[in-house]
């Protein structure tokens, strides 16, 4: 049985709140909406990023499980059947990205590097184990944007980051709830993201992908 066949309550109520906390804060949109806040510049520039940030990415995966693993009964979920969309994923992205360098000369942007790096990350970690990538992707993105307000880059007053941290937390629960995933794999996505965040810091990677790049 899917794991997703049933929530943990029966609540209609829940259900749907979590149903749409789990479609807002995905990881497509929480890439998107992070770009536009740390380095928007244009008006073409913000819809390059939405076009390969989240309509590219999050538009084939759709279409993926829609016109290909439904028809065959397949179901996403199941780890050989997760690459396509990560490949897909990690292939607009660091296209997007080189755009901004080259075009947009958005260079040797903090941001720019570690959101290909925390893709990859999710990537790799999916050949070994399950783990939220939901949450991978919103712990991250806190990580982030905690790091701009500390360095000033981009300060937030501190009820927003409660709110944000309180909206991380909901994502963790809306996963479980709708038992798309584990404890185990929600408390995994959590760690790796902030983890990898903190791993790139550490080691300023950020000067690897500049000197690859």
């Amino acid at each position: 049985m899917k794991n997703t066949d049933k929530p943990v309550g029966e609540s209609k109520f829940l259900r749907f709140w979590a149903k749409l906390l789990s479609f807002l804060i995905n990881p497509n949109i929480c890439q998107f909406f992070l770009f536009v806040y740390f380095i928007s510049t244009t008006t073409g520039f913000v819809l390059s990023s939405l076009l390969f940030l989240f309509v590219i990415p999050f538009g084939g995966y759709v279409l993926y499980v829609r016109l290909w693993l439904k028809r065959k009964n397949l179901y996403v979920l199941e780890r050989k059947y997760r690459y396509f969309p990560f490949v897909l994923n990690i292939v607009s992205v660091i296209v997007f990205c080189l755009i901004s360098i080259y075009h947009y000369n958005v260079y040797a942007r903090f941001e720019v590097f570690f959101l290909i790096f925390i893709n990859l990350t999710a990537f790799f970690i999916t050949f070994f184990w399950r783990i939220s990538i939901h949450m991978l992707a919103s712990s991250a993105a806190y990580a982030l944007i905690y790091y701009g307000n500390h360095t000033q880059s981009k300060p937030m007053a501190v009820h927003w980051l409660v709110a944000l941290a309180l909206l991380v937390a909901a994502v963790g629960w809306s996963r479980y709830y709708l038992r798309g995933h584990t404890f185990n794999q929600i408390l995994g996505g959590t760690l790796t993201g902030f983890g990898g965040f903190f791993f790139f810091k550490f080691f300023e990677l950020d000067a690897f992908f500049e000197k690859l790049l």
